[in-house]
Order: C-alpha cells, then structure tokens, then sequence
C-alpha cells in the first residue's frame, strides 16, 4: 500500500492541464533533473542570463544552444519554443480539441502499433498506469499533426521524436513543435517517398571523406567487396558505376530520421542532441552521423571488412554510443558544420554522380534554420559552382581515359587522312 500511494503522488505531480478549451487529458513531466556537473551549471546560468536580456536575437540565442547545450528540462520548456518561433496560446489547445477524435488517416494503423511499443527506454521507473497516460497523449499528438497538416506523412520513427517534444514541453506547446518541425527539419521525412532520406543520407559518405579519408576508405572497401559477392556489379567494376549502384548508408537512417532518440538510453542525452539540432541547420543530424562514425572509428576499423552484415549491425548500434556521450557528439558536428558546410558537401557528392533532386533541406542556404520547403525547391538549381562540381566529377572518373584513348585514335586517323591527302594532291600536280 505505501508503494502504491508514492505511486499516485509521483502521477499526481507530473500531470499537468491543459490549455483553455482542451478536453480532459494530461501532459507528462519527468522531474526537471537537478544532480548536474559544475559546467551544465555555469551554462544553465549563462542561458538564463541570456534569457533575461530584452534585446537577444534567436540567432544568438540558435549559437549559444548548439555549443552549450541546455541543461535542464526546465529551461528547455523557455526555449525550445523560442528556438522554434511558436508561443503557448491557445491555438494548440483549440486545435487539439478539434482534431484528437480524428485518429484515422492513412497511417493510423501504424501509429497505433508505434506508440503502443514506444516509450520504455525513456520512462524507466514508472508504472503501467503512467507509461499509457503519456502514450494516450503521444498517440493524440502524432494523430492531430498527421491530420491537421495536409500532405504530412507519417514514418516510422516520427513517435520516437514526438515522444522526447512530449516528455519536455507537455501534450500542447509539443503539438505546436511537431507541427512546426514537420514543415521544416522534418519536411524531407514525412514525404510520400524516401527518395529525400536517400538524397540526404548520400552526403554522408562525401562528408566523412573529407573528416577522415581513411575510415572512409574502409567502410566502401567493405560494401564494394560485398556488392560483387551480390552480384550487384563486377570486380572490375569503374568508379562511376559503383557509384551509381551503392546503396545510400541505410545503417545511419534511424539516426537521422529520429535525431539519434531510438537508441538513447534516459531523456537527457537525447534532449541535448535536439537542443543541437533544433538551434541548427536541418542537415546537421548528418554532421552528427558523421560525428558518430568518427568517434567510433577505432570499433569500425578493429571489425573484419570481409563480414560486412556484421559490420553494418556495429555501424548500426554506434547510437548508442553516441547516447552515452552526447555533448561529445554534438561539439564534434558543430567543427565538422564549420569545416564543411552543407554547400560544399553537395557539391562534394553532385561531383561523385549523386543527382540530389528530392530533399529540399539539400539546397537549403548555409545559414538556413527553419527553412521554407518551398524557397528551397524554388532554389534547387545547379550554381555555377555546383556545375563545375558535376563536370570536374565527371572528368576524374574513369571515362577519361576512355575519352583521351578517342582522342588520340581519332587524331592519328585524322593525321593519315590529311598525309594522304597531301600526297594525292602533290602526285597530281
């Protein structure tokens, strides 16, 4: 009996109303963490300074998040909405009311199954009652976008991210951030096809290859020995057809799809990736894929390269490496952003043969934050600097000597003909 009565009051203090209008439901609340190191402190401390000032831009606000993370469960209820220009009025509350009995739409179905086997890994400790109050919430959540937002498709993995927005902001301010991140982080997810997730997951071979050549040279060793064993191309093979016949990195895509939160182990670690990439760039879950690969390249490079299934299952569970060492991660793609910016990365793989033509977050500015999907298909056209990247892709790859053996074949017979020509003109005279 005193276990379940700490039980009721623990549900009691995380259950929170809702806003005007909104029917009788609840919002879960982790208890805001407290046991934090001396320099989540200081930047606790820092970030409420900032948000003290009246005069502080979002960008800096954007610079400050991503390097120093926010610490709290707490301040990130003030400033994930800021980061993401939406307010708690009562437009989500209305619009929730409204739109939580419409729960079937063309992937209801699998929504259902989702949010009924989600959730575990983020709410350890908490009995049934509690772990499906939130999952009720999580369900209405999801549902309500899906419905309100024409032409937003649901995915696998989509819950996973609802799920961190839900256990930090509460059921109304994270249908505002859903609804806003699947218009501009997420617009490329939640496309009727995965041809966007393949165009953003082939930039990242051509960003590790500039971060580290050598893991890089590793990892296609491995898939190009694997692919002849296929059968999907030959052993002689030129670098222009593998290229055209790789397979995208799939093992990296629930990475990118759920910003790193499936694999995370507790709430924290996957609220400080999404304090990285809510201040960020929308391609930034690449940087931090790459950021995973190179702090895991010691485990990659020890594994055999001719087992490749075993090596695409280590690949695969990096996440949960990265969950354990998140701030790590994070600093880690901030240097690679800087190094090589998205549009340096493009022409890197527009160089390689990649045609890049289905995610707008690709042709989204370096500077871009939350990006309109419709300014960057109005965009998606090759600068001179992307066509250069093409024709310079095309020049070094194995056509060339092809080209200069026509070249000189057809320079010989044009040298004959001409020798002839001369001779017959000189023999009539």
């Amino acid at each position: 009996m005193p276990g379940k009565r700490k039980q009721r009051r623990r549900r009691a203090r995380r259950k929170r109303k809702l806003g005007p209008g909104a029917e009788s439901s609840t919002t879960v609340h982790p208890e805001v963490v407290t046991d934090i190191s001396f320099e989540e402190q200081e930047n606790a401390r820092f970030i409420q300074s900032l948000l003290a000032l009246e005069k502080v831009t979002v960008d800096e606000l954007r610079r400050e998040v991503a390097a120093r993370g926010l610490a709290t469960t707490e301040i990130r209820r003030k400033v994930w909405p800021r980061l993401l220009g939406i307010s708690s009025t009562g437009d989500s509350a209305m619009c929730l009311q409204s739109e939580s009995k419409r729960e079937r739409h063309r992937d209801s179905a699998v929504v259902e199954a989702d949010v009924q086997r989600s959730l575990w890994h983020l709410t350890e400790g908490w009995g049934d009652a509690e772990r499906g109050e939130c999952r009720a919430a999580l369900k209405r959540l999801l549902n309500t976008v899906i419905c309100a937002h024409e032409g937003t498709y649901y995915y696998q993995g989509l819950h996973d991210i609802a799920s961190v927005l839900l256990l930090t902001l509460g059921e109304e301010l994270s249908l505002a951030a859903l609804g806003k991140l699947t218009r501009t982080h997420l617009f490329d997810f939640t496309r009727p096809t995965l041809e966007p997730v393949k165009d953003i997951l082939s930039l990242l071979y051509p960003l590790l290859r500039m971060h580290d050549r050598e893991l890089h040279a590793f990892l296609l060793g491995c898939e190009d020995r694997h692919n002849v064993e296929m059968g999907l191309y030959g052993p002689r093979a030129g670098r222009r057809e593998r290229q055209r016949l790789r397979q995208p990195p799939y093992f990296a895509i629930a990475w990118v799809i759920t910003w790193f939160s499936h694999g995370a182990e507790a709430l924290p670690a996957a609220c400080r990736l999404f304090d990285l990439f809510l201040s960020a760039h929308p391609l930034m879950p690449i940087y931090a894929a790459a950021a995973c690969l190179g702090l895991g390249r010691e485990a990659i490079l020890a594994c055999d390269g001719s087992d490749f299934p075993a090596l695409h299952g280590a690949l695969r569970g990096l996440d949960a490496a990265a969950a354990r060492s998140p701030e790590e991660v994070a600093r880690a793609a901030l240097q690679l952003f800087e190094r090589h910016p998205p549009s340096v990365v493009r022409r890197a793989a527009l160089a390689q043969g990649a045609e890049l033509r289905s995610a707008a977050s690709v042709w989204a500015p370096d500077d871009a934050h939350l990006t309109d999907p419709e300014d960057s298909t109005a965009a998606r056209t090759l600068s001179p600097a992307d066509w250069l990247a093409v024709i310079g892709g095309a020049l070094r790859s194995e056509a060339l000597p092809r080209l200069r053996s026509t070249a000189a074949v057809a320079s010989v017979l044009g040298f004959t003909a001409l020798s002839l020509y001369t001779a017959y003109t000189a023999h009539r005279r």
